[in-house]
């Protein structure tokens, strides 16, 4: 599995964990009829969503690249601004 795959794949992972935690405490709150006060709680950081376009971009060949490169100045040449 590649790296960057699984980094990412990891922190969704630890995302869902904290949010399956983060229900059992609503529960168990529920249940208990008592408020958790903030303090109490595991705070999760805020992690970068990894967005599959920019890993595909990264592990690219140079030739690879140049090719998609191209293909999106050729389709900015297409399409003409409606401009003054």
């Amino acid at each position: 599995m590649k790296p960057e795959l699984r980094k990412a794949l990891e922190a969704e992972l630890d995302r869902l964990n904290a949010r399956v935690d983060a229900i059992r405490l609503l529960l168990e709150t529920a249940e208990r009829g008592s408020t958790v006060s903030a303090q109490e709680t595991e705070t999760v950081p805020a992690m970068k969503s990894t967005d599959g376009r920019s890993l595909r971009w990264q592990n690219a060949s140079p030739e690879q690249r140049k090719r998609w490169a191209a293909a999106i100045r050729a389709g900015k040449k297409r399409h003409k601004r409606n401009g003054k």
